[in-house]
């Protein structure tokens, strides 16, 4: 994922980075995937906060921040 980001990071004009996780039916599972999610993020702002800030948003938040 770290890979994935830092040449994602090449393509936009400003620090906002919007991902999206999934298709239409890929996470049914709302109560397990927001655990992973959770956990995820936990571990990617431990490990790699110095660099990236991971969070839920939506897009409108996405679309204020870059404002």
């Amino acid at each position: 994922m770290i890979n994935h980001l830092n040449d994602r990071v090449q393509h936009y004009a400003t620090n906002e980075i919007f991902m999206l996780f999934g298709t239409d039916f890929m996470y049914q599972n709302a109560h397990w995937n927001y655990n992973n999610m959770d956990n995820m993020i936990e571990y990617m702002n431990e490990n790699f906060g110095d660099k990236y800030l991971f969070k839920y948003s939506t897009p409108s938040d996405y679309i204020d921040a870059k404002g």
